[in-house]
């Protein structure tokens, strides 16, 4: 999480064990926007032409022959990541002591609002912790905003983490989502 600039972290806790509780009661989405000020700044760092748009960047480059001292032969150079990737990761609240059966932990983000032609996002968590650096496509990455829905399983709670270098992250209840 260091590594990103924009950071969130999100914990729906189950605190007064004298009410029970609901899962994702209060019903969030996490809301992605691209921050141009931070990609002005991304492509004067790396000796980016200022036209170049993040669609572009975004595409993938062919795997090059590793040449040079300390390469191996027939090696190759893995392909360059563009910059706009989101980590998402989640652990669900764990129990107070051991159980005679464990909780089964579910969570699962979806995308929504896409345009047509551009695929959604759709991730699936099934471990507890468990983390991924979504990799954005071309036309993923042309999008100015990006929703993303966390659909969840955790008996006791969860925390969320998201981080992005290059995207705004707030959580947004629904209700504040239908407004917008």
């Amino acid at each position: 999480m260091n590594r990103f600039d924009y950071r969130e972290v999100h914990e729906d806790v189950w605190l007064d064990g004298s009410v029970p509780y609901y899962c994702n009661e209060k019903d969030v989405l996490l809301k992605l926007d691209l921050d141009e000020e931070a990609f002005r700044k991304y492509k004067e760092e790396h000796g980016i032409d200022a036209a170049t748009t993040l669609e572009e960047l975004s595409r993938d480059l062919p795997d090059k022959d590793c040449i040079g001292p300390g390469c191996l032969p027939g090696e190759r150079k893995r392909k360059l990541w563009g910059p706009d990737q989101v980590l998402l990761s989640y652990a669900p609240n764990p129990t107070k002591g051991p159980v005679a059966t464990m909780p089964r932990y579910f969570m699962r983000f979806a995308s929504l609002q896409f345009p047509d032609g551009v695929p959604p996002i759709d991730e699936n968590f099934k471990r507890y912790h468990e983390g991924k650096n979504l990799r954005l496509l071309p036309s993923q990455s042309g999008l100015k905003t990006i929703w993303l829905k966390p659909n969840i399983m955790a008996p006791q709670g969860y925390t969320l983490w998201v981080g992005s270098s290059l995207r705004k992250i707030s959580v947004v209840t629904q209700e504040e989502y239908l407004r917008q």
